[in-house]
Order: C-alpha cells, then sequence, then structure tokens
C-alpha cells in the first residue's frame, strides 16, 4: 500500500500543493518553516482524521479560509482508490472511493500509516528534586 498522490487546499501554509510520490522512496529537503513538516501531517491526517501536532482542527486551515482538504490516491492491493478529508469549522467530512463515510471510525485504518515524530514522551520525562 502506498500514496500515489496528494492534493492540498487550504491546509496551514498551503494554498494549494499537488504531489506525486515514487513507490518506493520519497525525501523532502528544504529551508526551515517552509512546509515540509506540514506534508507529513497531511498524510497523518489524511489516515487518521486528525492531527500529531494539534488537538484544534481550526489551526489545519489556512489562515482566512472556511475550509481545508485534503485529497490522496492509494493503491492497495493493485487497486486504486481515493481518499479525501474535508475539515471545517463545523466539522470534518470524509470521503472513501468517493463515497461519503457517515462515521469517522468506518473511514480510520483504510490508509495504514506508521509515525515517527520527535518529541519527549512523558514517560521519558524526569521530575526535578528540588
Amino acid at each position: 500500500m502506498h500514496i500515489q498522490q496528494l492534493h492540498l487546499s487550504n491546509y496551514r501554509n498551503y494554498q494549494q500543493l499537488s504531489v506525486n510520490f515514487d513507490d518506493k522512496i520519497n525525501v523532502f529537503i528544504g529551508e526551515n518553516a517552509q512546509g515540509k513538516t506540514n506534508l507529513m501531517e497531511a498524510i497523518y491526517v489524511l489516515g487518521f482524521s486528525k492531527s500529531h501536532r494539534t488537538t484544534k482542527d481550526k489551526e489545519l486551515i489556512h489562515w482566512d479560509q472556511n475550509y481545508a482538504k485534503i485529497e490522496g490516491s492509494v493503491l492497495k492491493r493493485k487497486q486504486q482508490f481515493p481518499m479525501e478529508i474535508q475539515i471545517t469549522n463545523k466539522g470534518k467530512k470524509a470521503k472513501l472511493n468517493h463515497l461519503e463515510q457517515k462515521r469517522l471510525s468506518d473511514y480510520i485504518g483504510a490508509l495504514n500509516i506508521v509515525m515517527f515524530a520527535p518529541g519527549r514522551s512523558k514517560s521519558c520525562q524526569r521530575q526535578s528534586t528540588d
């Protein structure tokens, strides 16, 4: 399973972005604060309908816009299927294979994602003894 294409509309710092992926390895290189992490986060949101960086969906929507949309084309078992998630101030809508899902729980799990991100877990934090 892999993502073939990703389209972002009004997502974080991207007004519009389309990316085609290789089926082997993809590398993102760029200066700081150019959107590499936002792109990776968008893939995560496409799979899980939520961010690993914030609990506030409003932060995912580009400044002064009403919605953000993430669309992806996924190849799974030699079958291509589209996925889409739209985020508004009123909530989220998710589509699998162009069909709107009544519950997000029906959507989650269609795309397998493993995320490694920097940060400290609570078990790694030290308590001060002072």
